[in-house]
């Protein structure tokens, strides 16, 4: 019950005691007659959830509660979808879950934005764990190797480096241009050099 109506129902989206009935058929085949949903309900008013009515006093809805407000919201929610850092599974893996925080009646009004296909995005789908990993070794003073993508004449995927990993020591992470770059040193540079590495050719990190 609680959790049909976590995901079903906000402030701006109710439903009735018999549709949170079929619903309950449909998701988990019990059948429940509207006393006990009614009785449910009433309990998770009683557990100190933010059970809410409508103005006729018949749709049910659990109030979402976020540290961000709608417009904080969708400004990000519009960020993720035009940034190119990120692949498209993950940019709609991270607005579902900022969207899932604020209600159903959100969450429609950005059905538009599900694909755009002009923004070049990364087909790397491991950017977030590469920059919590990245940003771990930052504060550790650890080295990390990865192998980093280019391109051959044909536009075939291939490796830099002649294949070998490149074994750096990382200092900042830098957004430029919706992209985001490694800046660190590499392990047999001699002069010391700042290089740079964009985040989405890293591969095998």
């Amino acid at each position: 019950m609680k959790n049909i109506l976590q995901k079903k129902t906000d402030s701006d989206t109710f439903l009735t005691q018999e549709q949170v009935r079929v619903l309950v058929r449909k998701i988990y085949d019990v059948d429940l007659n509207i006393k006990t949903i009614r009785a449910a309900i009433a309990k998770l008013k009683a557990n100190g959830y933010p059970i809410i009515h409508d103005h006729n006093g018949r749709g049910v809805a659990i109030e979402k509660e976020s540290i961000l407000s709608r417009p904080e919201t969708t400004f990000i929610v519009d960020t993720v979808f035009s940034s190119r850092c990120i692949s498209e599974d993950e940019a709609k893996l991270l607005t579902n879950h900022l969207l899932d925080a604020y209600g159903p009646h959100l969450k429609r009004n950005y059905k538009y934005i599900m694909h755009i296909p002009s923004v070049n995005r990364t087909t790397n789908n491991n950017t977030f764990e590469q920059i919590d990993a990245i940003r771990k070794a930052i504060v550790k003073y650890h080295k990390i190797k990865f192998h980093y993508l280019s391109y051959d004449d044909d536009l075939n995927e291939t490796y830099g480096n002649n294949g070998n990993y490149h074994i750096v020591s990382p200092f900042y992470l830098a957004v430029s241009n919706g992209r985001i770059y490694l800046l660190c040193g590499e392990e047999k540079d001699e002069h010391k050099t700042l290089c740079t590495y964009r985040i989405d050719f890293v591969r095998d990190l």
